[in-house]
């Protein structure tokens, strides 16, 4: 096995493992991502897999967004089955109490 080899086989377990493209040729040392799509980009993932594990990640990018978010303004998330929502005013602010209206 040759580095030239090593360095195929790393960047192709990479993009099956999920890693996005720009940052698989970051890793690679490639200032253009359009050589890693050109080498790699049909030979590792099905379009399906790679459209889901896309929207994988970017859900659980904004999940995490989210929870920063909620959490830098002292904000407390419920868990998916029991969230509401709750309809806010013009300002942005919720309702001082539940089931009072936003003006």
């Amino acid at each position: 096995m040759t580095p030239h080899s090593l360095r195929h086989y790393a960047i192709s377990h990479w993009l099956s493992s999920g890693i996005d493209y720009v940052v698989a040729a970051r890793l690679a040392g490639h200032e253009d991502v359009r050589l890693v799509m050109g080498r790699y980009g049909g030979s590792t993932l099905s379009g399906a897999t790679m459209e889901r594990r896309v929207r994988e990640n970017l859900e659980a990018h904004l999940e995490d967004v989210l929870r920063s978010v909620a959490e830098d303004r002292g904000w407390v998330i419920a868990p998916a089955a029991q969230a509401t929502v709750i309809p806010l005013s013009a300002d942005g602010r919720a309702p001082s109490r539940p089931g009072s209206c936003p003006a």
